[in-house]
């Protein structure tokens, strides 16, 4: 079972208890698979249990693996049968493109077993054109990072993530001092301004080609970063109108933000780019957390007023880091420990655009929880006059 709950500044909302279903314990089991191929075949609702583009052992006619057999071959073999199976109708009316990311290759070489969060992002993409006959065009892609891209022409891991314990062959002796990590490309993923973009946590966004997905290259949206780090997650929020309150006629805008941490303290940057042209709506708003070291800021909300950052009780374990970092038997994600005792911290930065632009942030304490993503915040008001936010 599942307990799933929302916070209200000034009092939790009642949590709600979610059966985990054998459906759902299959997806979670599938998240240590690899898919180790890319495709590119368009479904057709005729298709039924089988039908033109398979061949008869239900293999896809135009499957192209990633790498022959040879130096890639610690990952790689030859693939399986596949099969296609429309179940219900294709609605004609749907139209449109899904794109999605995820850790796509899982690497386990006998010595070296990677975190499921440390898999090179792979990007699936959907594209529905909609008109009769039901049809949906699939496609997949590893996202070509520099990472990858040595990984593959070694046929070895070569690199150290988040997850590693030691060094990344498995030998006890490494440098602990190098942070220099891999950027996995294998969380996020946005279409804003014409690009297609994968993110991840702690290192630039790569850009690809949106309709056939090669990778072009790390971005800084157009050297608009103020760091190389732009987290994974974000928020398409709504222009506000005229008078503060009304509808913004439409228009978007991309709010991202960045988490640069460390054990001297966190600072957070918070971005808003416009939807059409891609550029930034105003400066970047930079928010420094006082008393907070190696904060783990994985996601944000956004109301009309204020970015809002709920920082957990992790703290950094100095102890955990030479006791068991230096010998390694933990990773340097595994050095941030939860301290339950101590007070969660929701930070509420003011907007540039909001009726609290120009303020201080402020800081609210709540009861210890650690919280990975956000679904949503808003503000209210009371009809005593009390201003509410939700989240």
């Amino acid at each position: 079972m599942v307990a799933v709950s929302s916070m209200r500044v000034g009092g939790p909302v009642a949590p709600r208890t979610l059966a985990a279903t054998a459906e759902t314990i299959s997806d979670v089991q599938s998240l240590y698979q690899s898919l180790l191929y890319e495709y590119d075949y368009e479904v057709e609702q005729a298709w039924g249990k089988r039908g033109p583009g398979f061949s008869s052992d239900g293999r896809p006619q135009r499957w192209a693996a990633l790498l022959e057999a040879g130096r890639g071959s610690l990952w790689l073999g030859r693939p399986g049968a596949g099969r296609a199976h429309v179940e219900g109708t294709i609605p004609s009316d749907l139209v449109g493109t899904y794109v999605r990311n995820g850790p796509g290759l899982q690497v386990n070489s006998g010595k070296t077993k990677r975190h499921t969060f440390d898999g090179d992002g792979m990007l699936l993409q959907f594209t529905f054109p909609g008109g009769e006959g039901g049809r949906v065009r699939f496609k997949n892609k590893f996202v070509r990072t520099k990472g990858f891209l040595e990984e593959q022409a070694a046929g070895r891991p070569t690199l150290r993530t988040a997850f590693t314990r030691g060094s990344v062959d498995g030998n006890p002796f490494f440098n602990p001092f190098d942070f220099n990590l891999k950027n996995c490309a294998n969380t996020g993923v946005l279409a804003w301004a014409g690009k297609l973009l994968a993110l991840y946590e702690s290192g630039l966004p790569h850009e690809l080609d949106p309709r056939t997905l090669e990778t072009v290259g790390e971005s800084t949206v157009g050297g608009q970063l103020e760091t190389p780090v732009l987290a994974a997650h974000y928020r398409v929020a709504p222009r506000r109108g005229g008078d503060g309150n009304g509808d913004g006629g439409g228009v978007r805008d991309w709010v991202a933000f960045s988490a640069n941490t460390g054990l001297s303290g966190t600072e957070l940057i918070f971005y808003e780019f416009e939807e059409g042209s891609g550029k930034l709506r105003h400066s970047p708003t930079r928010a420094v957390l006082p008393g907070t070291r190696m904060a783990l800021v994985h996601d944000i909300a956004v109301t009309q007023d204020y970015y809002v950052a709920h920082v957990g009780p992790l703290e950094f374990s100095g102890a955990k880091f030479v006791t068991e970092y230096f010998t390694s038997r933990c990773s340097i994600a595994e050095c941030l420990q939860y301290t339950p005792d101590k007070p969660s911290k929701i930070w509420l930065v003011p907007r540039p655009t909001g009726t609290a632009a120009g303020q201080e942030p402020r800081v609210i304490e709540a009861p210890a929880t650690f919280v990975f993503h956000h679904a949503n915040a808003f503000q209210s008001t009371t009809q005593d006059g009390r201003q509410t936010l939700t989240l």
